[in-house]
């Protein structure tokens, strides 16, 4: 593993590490999929009822919608190598559990790992093709990736009929199996490592699920009035002055300094395909 700039990685290193994407981020998109053309023959094999056999689907797509922002901030805090790796492995290992599961609340726990797993992968994968990709070439990076999560999640419903038709449903899942360890050991030998961008923020608070309602300081209280219109132009709120906010990334950007970039790609993207 070596730490790259913003000119991307040596050609080799970077066909290894666009194929561990690919891979994962294909096996990801597919799992929520072919879940779904499988909920049949679930529901009849393991004796439940059509409305509790759906939580398979659910399950799976409300933990990658939970927990999608707060992996893609693990990744500006431990390093988004480490957080993808760590997703993947996840995934790896909760889809063998579903693979052995005997029960339907077996299955939906195994599949609610799943997708913390899968929300890692995905929440992750924009960021690494930022810096596996010189900026000149950035956007076929983008595209390679928009590509991959189209093409599977058109393809999951004809991969899952055709895994049915030759095998129970346990090989939807096992076979996820060989191609996550496969990416895992690509990932470890072609991903780049990136240096920690966000170490003042604490990882309780990137996991910090709590409503609005029991967070009272994002909030004003009850009976106290906005600042006047004359406040926020001068600039002074109560005799001191306010301190202005940082400068947009872009601003630095232009300036000659690092420009950061999210690590979360179209996160949107994923929500509407997930539903």
């Amino acid at each position: 593993m070596t730490h790259i700039d913003h000119d991307g990685v040596p050609l080799p290193q970077r066909y290894g590490a666009i194929l561990t994407i690919v891979l994962s981020v294909s096996i990801a998109v597919l799992d929520g999929a072919i879940a779904k053309v499988a909920l049949p023959t679930i529901a009849r094999e393991l004796h439940a009822s059509p409305a509790a056999s759906i939580w398979v689907v659910n399950a799976y797509q409300l933990a990658i919608i939970v927990s999608l922002l707060s992996f893609a901030s693990l990744g500006d805090i431990y390093g988004y190598r480490r957080v993808y790796q760590c997703g993947l492995a996840v995934f790896s290992l909760m889809s063998l559990l579903c693979a052995l599961s005997d029960s339907l609340w077996m299955l939906i726990g195994a599949r609610v790992l799943q997708g913390l797993g899968a929300a890692a992968v995905m929440s992750i994968n924009g960021a690494l093709i930022r810096i596996i990709y010189p900026q000149r070439i950035l956007g076929r990076g983008m595209a390679i990736n928009t590509l991959m999560v189209a093409v599977s999640t058109a393809a999951g419903p004809t991969v899952a009929a055709g895994v049915l038709s030759v095998a129970s449903w346990q090989w939807l899942f096992a076979i996820n199996v060989p191609i996550g360890l496969f990416a895992l050991w690509l990932g470890h030998r072609f991903l780049p490592g990136n240096p920690q961008k966000n170490n003042g923020q604490r990882a309780d608070e990137c996991l910090d699920l709590r409503p609005a309602a029991f967070r009272p300081k994002r909030f004003r209280p009850a009976g106290q009035r906005p600042l006047d219109r004359h406040r926020a132009v001068s600039g002074h709120r109560g005799g001191r002055p306010v301190r202005p906010p940082p400068a947009a990334p872009a601003l630095a950007s232009a300036a000659g300094g690092p420009a950061a970039y999210p690590a979360v790609f179209p996160v949107h993207v994923y929500v509407y395909l997930l539903f």
